[in-house]
């Protein structure tokens, strides 16, 4: 394991959008935290859970991942991801810090060790994304967002890369600084499509679902 860098995993008790989301299972036995729980542990690195929820933090703990107790003024609904892994990085002495999504089930361990690789050689933080050149023709009302690449064919665009939220790292320093994951400075790292998928809603649930019986 690796004292220079940890992996934060925020998982807090209250979900609007989809209600107690990161207790959700996937498939029998397999739940959205010990899923993610599960491919951070396969990194090496040590892996803390924050959560404001016991019940959350035992989950946690029984799968192999070090609970950190959240306050609840950074569990809210308009509490920022950002102030929940500040509050781990004054808890945690490390130099890096991987914050990975939980409703990102799909990403791997490799995933994860090459955005820590790619952070070590740029010194930059890393952000995971997917190559979107389509969003390059992105319309506002009546107005191209792009109009230099209107009739341009889309083998010929620039790679437009979309961060797809499932892992971030960072220096602790420039965290703590910038209280930004994208300053200040980010390069992309890319995930195929098949691994990017966030789940934000219960469509995507129910999809994550079915890929996952899919690949049993």
């Amino acid at each position: 394991m690796s004292n220079n860098s940890f992996i934060l995993i925020l998982a807090r008790g209250g979900s609007k959008r989809v209600p107690e989301k990161n207790m959700q299972v996937l498939r029998e036995g397999e739940t959205l935290l010990s899923r993610c729980v599960n491919t951070c542990c396969q990194t090496g690195i040590t892996t803390y859970v924050s959560s404001e929820s016991l019940e959350i933090l035992d989950h946690a703990a029984e799968h192999g991942a070090e609970p950190l107790l959240r306050p609840v003024k950074f569990a809210t609904d308009t509490a920022s991801s950002v102030s929940a892994a500040m509050h781990a990085c004054e808890k945690i002495l490390s130099e890096t810090i991987i914050l990975v999504q939980v409703t990102s089930p799909f990403v791997s361990a490799d995933d994860i060790l090459g955005g820590l690789e790619m952070h070590k050689k740029t010194k930059k933080s890393i952000f995971a994304a997917v190559n979107r050149k389509e969003f390059l023709w992105g319309w506002s009302n009546d107005c191209p967002i792009f109009p230099h690449f209107l009739g341009v064919r889309s083998q010929d665009l620039p790679p437009v890369f979309q961060p797809c939220g499932a892992f971030y790292v960072a220096s602790v320093e420039d965290l703590l600084t910038t209280e930004s994951f994208f300053k200040p400075h980010a390069q992309p790292y890319e995930l195929p499509v098949e691994r990017a998928l966030d789940i934000d809603n219960k469509m995507d649930l129910e999809f994550a679902r079915y890929l996952c019986h899919q690949q049993q």
